[in-house]
């Protein structure tokens, strides 16, 4: 009898020290979260599921930093792992809802999100972020319906708000966009997409001095925000400030070299300030990273017709027709070329 008692006391002993072992790896891996250390989180959650394979803390710690990490194909494994170990954990179908969307799932997302709102009627991030899902699949008018619940249930978030703001853009309502956007940024004055896309609709509008404000504060808030310079330059070339827009595009340009839609705005700019060369080398350039962009062939077809090069205007106005045969300055433009070869 004595023998049976110290082999159980043996036994509890061993799984005390089981479980705290494990319990340290996954307070070690969050105060590394934390930090912001993900790579070493993962490791210590690792280890913790090891320890314990039936930990679904662990898995869902792990798949956070995963995400982090911007692994969202690991992070879905262990959200489906969470899942798997207990089916009705409506924040697991959220997570691993967040990690498809991010990875362009969007049908896949919006199935996670619908059965997280079945679990928990009342998850208002889940009808907001669905409503970004359905913005994915061009659905507008779902992604309004999703949102507009998602305020109902919880009138002070700004994410429904935003992404409400951005559906409606879409249907081109400018100005249920900006008000949006507005209520969005009076809840969360830090929130820079906000100042951003309503710089982005308030240029749309040919409000171009409002988009320079908006785009100010976006970069304010976010020094790197290569999006908010371009979109600056942008408006700054509707306002004719042709240098501050070339300053705004070189300065997207150098935080991402592959942002062709700086490159096309700068050329525009360079071309009105009758730097011919520069404008075609920025066309040439916005044009080797998005092959099909009509625009660019337009414009650099205007810039060598500027510059005399005829034949190179109508090969570029031919290329801009077959990507758009509906383009009329295009055929306008190969017209006034031919007339400069003279082929009346």
């Amino acid at each position: 009898m004595k023998a049976i008692f110290f082999l159980i006391f043996i036994f509890c002993s061993i799984l005390s020290s089981y479980s705290q072992t494990n319990q340290e790896f996954l307070d070690r891996g969050k105060s590394k979260m934390e930090q912001q250390d993900f790579k070493g989180a993962i490791e210590d959650f690792s280890k913790a599921i090891e320890l314990n394979p039936k930990d679904a803390e662990a898995y869902n710690n792990r798949g956070l930093a995963k995400a982090q990490m911007e692994d969202y194909q690991g992070a879905l494994i262990d959200f489906s792992k969470v899942i798997e170990l207990d089916p009705k954990d409506s924040k697991a179908f959220y997570l691993r809802a967040l990690a498809k969307n991010q990875s362009n799932d969007y049908h896949g997302a919006i199935d996670d999100f619908n059965k997280a709102i079945e679990l928990d009627p009342k998850y208002a991030e889940a009808y907001s972020l669905r409503g970004t899902s359905k913005n994915g699949i061009e659905d507008y008018q779902g992604a309004i319906a999703d949102c507009s619940k998602a305020i109902e249930l919880d009138p002070k978030s700004s994410e429904p708000y935003y992404y409400r703001g951005l559906a409606k853009n879409q249907l081109d309502d400018y100005k249920g966009a900006i008000e949006d956007f507005n209520k969005a940024i009076e809840l969360d004055p830090k929130l820079s997409n906000a100042f951003y896309f309503r710089g982005l609709v308030k240029n749309q509008s040919e409000d171009y001095k409002g988009a320079i404000e908006d785009c100010t504060k976006a970069i304010e808030l976010d020094p790197k925000y290569t999006d908010a310079y371009s979109l600056r330059g942008t408006s700054k070339n509707g306002i004719e400030d042709y240098q501050g827009a070339i300053e705004d595009c070189s300065k997207a340009i150098e935080l991402d070299p592959k942002y062709e839609d700086a490159y096309y705005y700068r050329g525009l700019a360079k071309n009105q300030l009758k730097d011919f060369k520069g404008a075609i080398e920025d066309f040439n350039k916005a044009i080797e990273l998005n092959p099909k962009w009509s625009n660019a062939f337009y414009f650099r077809a205007l810039t060598k017709n500027q510059l005399n090069d005829y034949k190179g205007a109508i090969t570029d106005c031919n290329k801009a027709l077959e990507l758009n045969p509906e383009y009329a300055e295009a055929y306008w433009l190969r017209g006034t070329s031919k007339n400069g070869l003279k082929d009346y």
